[in-house]
C-alpha cells in the first residue's frame, strides 16, 4: 500500500508503563502493518517505562518510518526498542535516553531493519546494541554510550547533512 502522506503521532508528552507480560512478551508501544500496510510513527516527547519490552516495531506485511524524539525508554524488563523487519523498518533515534534496560537497549533485526541514532544517550543496559540477522545501526557520532554491560561501539558513522 501507499505510504500515508501524514505521520502518526502515536504518542506525545505521554507516560506508558507497566505493559506487556515480563520478561519479554508485548510492550508498552506495538506498532506492527496489517497486510499490504505501512505506517508512519512519530513518539514525542514521552516516557516508555516499566514495560516487558519498550517499544516494539515488526514490518511483517508493509514498510515502517518511525521518529522517536525528545524521549526516554528506560527500565523496561526485557528491550528498550525492538526492530525486526521483513519488510523495510527505519527508525530515527533523535535526542533521546534509551537508559537501564534489562536486556538490550536497542535490537535491529533483519537485513531491512535500520537504526539511527542521534544525539543520544545508552547507559545501563545489559548490551546497548545488538544486531540480528544482518541488522543495521548508523550513528551521527554525536552519542553518548557508555555505561553498558556492553557498549557495542563503535557504531558506523553517516555524515550529517
Amino acid at each position: 500500500g501507499a505510504m500515508p502522506k501524514n505521520p502518526c503521532r502515536i504518542a506525545s508528552n505521554s507516560t506508558i508503563t507497566n505493559n506487556g507480560i515480563a520478561p519479554s512478551t508485548g510492550g508498552g508501544i506495538l506498532v506492527q502493518t496489517a497486510v499490504g500496510g505501512s505506517a508512519m510513527v512519530e513518539i514525542i516527547d514521552t516516557m516508555v517505562t516499566n514495560n516487558s519490552n519498550g517499544i516494539v516495531v515488526q514490518s511483517t506485511n508493509g514498510p515502517i518510518t518511525m521518529n522517536v524524539q525528545n524521549s526516554a525508554v528506560s527500565q523496561n524488563r526485557g528491550n528498550g526498542i525492538v526492530s525486526t523487519a521483513t519488510g523495510n523498518i527505519n527508525i530515527m533515534v533523535d535526542r533521546s535516553n534509551v537508559n537501564t534496560n534489562f536486556q538490550n537497549g536497542i535490537v535491529s533485526t533483519g537485513i531491512n531493519s535500520t537504526v539511527r541514532i542521534n544525539n543520544s544517550v545508552l547507559t545501563g543496559n545489559a548490551i546497548a546494541l545488538n544486531t540480528n540477522a544482518g541488522g543495521k545501526f548508523l550513528s551521527f557520532k554525536n552519542n553518548a554510550i557508555q555505561g553498558n554491560a556492553t557498549n557495542s561501539t563503535p557504531v558506523p558513522g553517516v555524515n550529517l547533512d
